[in-house]
């Protein structure tokens, strides 16, 4: 597996003492923890650049396996749920590149880890291992995984189909179908110009890296985490679109299982909230990062 490659998501029109980061502008702010982001299945790290217009701290996003700049292991199996999140531990370590990113920023403090769908459940277990590196935790519509085993199998199953239709048509007419999904077709409220770039971008992808992301990161292959969420001890924030009625039950029976977490919907969205609606999402987090600084 590829390092992963970083990026700077944030406003290019940021008041005085941005800095600057492969083309991308990134606002630094004076206080407060920097957000450490994970997207979802198709995105990338720039996915994150409509909620950083609205959030009052730096943003460092990262393409996961298989996404954008980082490529997945050339079998076409992809790197582990597990292998991913040892990776990610180490970069997130005192001397890993996100922690020398974050300090190249000015950023004060453990970073606030964010993640979405697939990011989402690859932050929480990034959580569960590694607490003390982080201040707190934010999930758009994220699972703590399938507690049924028969329910894994059949979604490993599914995946596998996924991912070679992936590789059957290719990344940009799959693109095309997956923005029909009915869990993510949504995300057409994304405010312009940012949907049609993520869509770009998610054409652009090559379909030999989401196969493998489905193979080796997909649901059905992670282990459930619904056991350890009473040991989380950091702060967490679980956010659903107001029409994501599936996700939403996930995040309350989440809620219910960790010790300091609070379930936030966002109205007017679906699954992908802090694409939808990017202010509603930035309010609700800055709201709840607020008491800490």
């Amino acid at each position: 597996m590829k390092p992963v490659t970083f990026r700077i998501a944030s406003n290019p029109d940021a008041r005085p003492g941005r800095e600057y980061s492969g083309g991308i502008s990134c606002e630094i702010a004076q206080s407060g923890d920097a957000v450490l982001a994970l997207h979802g299945y198709t995105g990338g790290c720039r996915d994150m650049e409509a909620l950083a217009e609205h959030l009052q701290r730096p943003v460092v996003g990262l393409d996961l396996p298989g996404h954008g700049g980082t490529a997945a292991d050339p079998d076409g199996a992809g790197p582990s749920f597990a292998q991913v999140i040892a990776e990610l531990a180490d970069l997130c370590g005192p001397a890993g590149s996100v922690s020398e990113t974050l300090r190249g920023l000015g950023a004060g403090g453990p970073p606030v880890l964010f993640g979405y769908s697939m990011g989402g459940r690859l932050a929480l277990a990034l959580a569960l291992t590694a607490p003390e590196r982080f201040s707190a935790l934010v999930l758009v519509g994220a699972t703590a995984g399938l507690a049924d085993a028969d329910a894994r199998a059949a979604r490993r199953l599914a995946d596998a189909q996924l991912a070679a239709r992936v590789e059957s048509i290719g990344a940009a007419a799959f693109a095309a179908e997956w923005a029909q999904h009915p869990l993510i077709r949504s995300q057409r409220r994304a405010p312009q110009p940012h949907r049609d770039a993520m869509a770009a971008r998610r054409a652009a992808n090559d379909a030999r890296g989401l196969a493998a992301s489905l193979r080796g990161c997909g649901v059905g292959q992670m282990t459930p985490l619904h056991g350890a969420l009473p040991s989380l001890a950091l702060p967490v924030l679980l956010l659903t679109g107001a029409e994501d009625t599936r996700y939403a039950a996930e995040a309350a029976a989440m809620c219910a299982l960790l010790p300091d977490a609070r379930h936030v919907p966002i109205a007017h969205a679906g699954h992908a909230a802090h694409l939808e609606a990017p202010a509603s999402t930035a309010e609700a987090i800055e709201r709840f990062l607020r008491p800490a600084l």
